[in-house]
């Protein structure tokens, strides 16, 4: 399943399929299911050792970056089912290294966070977000809310999915067009 794959743009909402949706939350949570089906078409283009392994043993992989965006999005899910448990960390989420060598793993870990996103309700509350703004000083508490922290995952997970663009090029994948594209940007470039 190696190489060029169809480079359709990535699935839109439609005006009228926006105007449906009940609130923000439902948009955002519909945004997520959009940006995880483009995250799972590009990531079935990807051999295992294209997912796991460091193009020429660099560093990085596409896992890592996988499992980088799960990571955050199991722990913003943790919170909204447990908020008694403390404040919303992602510095101190739980590291699976299964999410970033078994691709198996992960495309079964993005289903599961869709279908949580879809049960849970994400409406304006205020949080508590504990956060290590600097490494010299203790975490921080800031205020924010469940759906401006899920538009931050949003935002996170266009970036990384940027960055998995580039290092399946190395590998000589060519992903869809639009992903890892921000849709601002892909206003601008249709204009």
């Amino acid at each position: 399943m190696d190489g060029p794959v169809e480079t359709t743009s990535s699935p839109a909402l439609s005006i009228a399929d926006i105007t449906s949706l009940s609130n923000n939350s439902d948009l955002l949570v519909e945004t997520s299911g959009l940006i995880f089906s483009d995250l799972i078409r590009g990531l079935k283009c990807l051999s295992s050792d294209q997912y796991s392994k460091g193009y020429n043993d660099a560093k990085p992989s596409i896992g890592k970056h996988v499992r980088h965006i799960l990571e955050f999005y199991l722990e913003y899910i943790r919170y909204i089912e447990d908020p008694s448990s403390g404040p919303l960390c992602y510095d101190s989420r739980k590291r699976d290294l299964i999410l970033e060598t078994s691709l198996d793993e992960s495309l079964k870990t993005i289903k599961f966070i869709e279908q949580r996103l879809m049960m849970c309700s994400i409406d304006e509350q205020d949080i508590q977000l504990s956060a290590i703004v600097q490494p010299t000083l203790p975490p921080q508490l800031l205020n924010s809310t469940l759906q401006r922290e899920l538009m931050y995952l949003l935002d996170h997970t266009i970036h990384h999915m940027a960055l998995i663009k580039m290092l399946a090029e190395f590998w000589g994948v060519n992903l869809p067009k639009n992903f890892g594209l921000a849709p601002s940007t892909i206003c601008h470039e249709n204009r």
